[in-house]
């Protein structure tokens, strides 16, 4: 009986210890004397995987697998090529894993995928020349312009065998030949480009809301083919990652909010005429006008949050809201976030009641009424060092203190 229990006590001893083999092995170094995993990705992507100004990986795939490495403490090492060499170099056992791709029948007989970490929508861009289509077949006179490798060629011969296409080694030579008219029609996905010049000729002569959707896609990290332990490992990592970490991440680098399928934007109120709420009880004004017509332009749908101005500074902190509307940004007052475009400038002008000012120079120890947020505050300080202002929150406190003499 003794013996019995000794050998009862080993095995579940044993059997815990496979149990906690088996739920560290995520955390457990790939390869040997900890060596950092090589990642292969495609260089021009952006914003999925691209080099960055300073020569340095980044995107969306990029920030991702550096998410994966925190919580597998598992060193890697990114290296970029072009896109066709960045297969290659997975293919030859060059790099251990790719940081993501669609997958489709070819590559799948070359590597083994794990689970999509992140998504893109594909899209038909189509020439402003070229009579509105409807849908994808209409466009099978005109050869589309794609990166060679890329997964676009296999996706439309699937919807349509007949589709014909003229192939560019980058991202980059694909659209400068769109923007010199050497294809009406190119495929590419959604998110914005990182050449600025190029973003506008391409917007100038493709509009989004005339573009076509292919397909939505999973991106995935790939092996080489048998490797089913090393994808084991990728999809355990990437399930110890916050969700909505991963929102963050595409949603800094795409510029609206994913979920949402649209840009949220705060606004503030009695700002006429560029922004305030009509009577019908929707926004109106410039701005709103303007941002209505980037929806048009873009194809992306748009939403207002109203509310004040400090508030709606808050609500893009806080991550409710994407984008300000528009804010007079200035060098004394700094809101922290990130100028965008500049939409207009506004001249600021002094009002007087009943009080013939012929030289604003000469006028000492007034009253001036200001909003608290105007940007000319230190340049008022400036011109008149001994006046006393008072702030208001709209424009008719303002004119109402002005009639009554305060």
């Amino acid at each position: 009986m003794k013996i019995f229990a000794g050998m009862l006590f080993f095995l579940v001893c044993i059997g815990f210890g496979q149990r906690a083999l088996a739920e560290d092995t995520s955390t457990l170094p790939l390869k040997a004397n900890n060596a950092p995993l090589i990642l292969v990705m495609g260089e021009d992507t952006f914003p999925f995987q691209f080099i960055d100004q300073n020569n340095k990986p980044a995107g969306i795939l990029v920030e991702l697998w550096q998410e994966w490495s925190l919580v597998t403490q598992t060193p890697i090492e990114i290296r970029p090529y072009n896109w066709g060499e960045s297969l290659q170099r997975l293919q030859d056992g060059t790099g251990d894993i790719h940081i993501g791709m669609t997958t489709n029948a070819l590559r799948q007989q070359k590597f083994d995928f794990a689970s999509p970490i992140t998504s893109l929508q594909t899209y038909l861009f189509i020439h402003k020349s070229i009579k509105k289509k409807l849908q994808l077949l209409d466009l099978l006179p005109y050869q589309i312009g794609i990166v060679a490798g890329s997964s676009h060629e296999q996706t439309l011969l699937d919807i349509n065998p007949h589709f014909t296409f003229r192939k560019y080694p980058s991202r980059e030579a694909l659209l400068d030949g769109a923007a010199n008219g050497e294809v009406l029609v190119f495929a590419g996905i959604e998110g914005y480009q990182r050449n600025l010049a190029l973003e506008q000729d391409i917007a100038n002569e493709y509009y989004s809301s005339s573009r076509l959707p292919i397909t939505k896609v999973g991106l995935s990290p790939a092996v080489i083919k048998g490797n089913d332990e090393l994808v084991n490992q990728i999809n355990a990592g990437f399930k110890q990652i916050d969700v909505e970490q991963i929102r963050k991440i595409e949603r800094r680098w795409l510029g609206y909010n994913r979920q949402n399928s649209g840009v949220m934007i705060a606004m503030q109120t009695n700002v006429e005429p560029f922004v305030d709420i009509g009577i019908d009880g929707r926004p109106h004004g410039l701005f709103v006008d303007l941002w209505n017509l980037w929806s048009e332009k873009t194809g992306i749908s748009i939403d207002f949050i109203i509310g004040d101005m400090n508030t709606s500074i808050g609500d893009i902190k806080r991550g409710f809201a994407d984008v300000h509307i528009g804010y007079p940004e200035s060098n004394e007052m700094r809101t922290g976030l990130q100028q965008a475009w500049h939409l207009t400038s506004v001249k600021s002008r002094f009002f007087s009641l009943q009080n013939d000012i012929e030289n604003i120079e000469h006028q000492d120890n007034i009253r001036i009424g200001v909003f608290p947020t105007a940007p000319y505050l230190s340049e008022i300080h400036k011109l008149f060092p001994k006046a006393q202002l008072r702030f208001y929150e709209t424009t008719s406190a303002m004119a109402n203190a002005t009639i009554k003499g305060i």
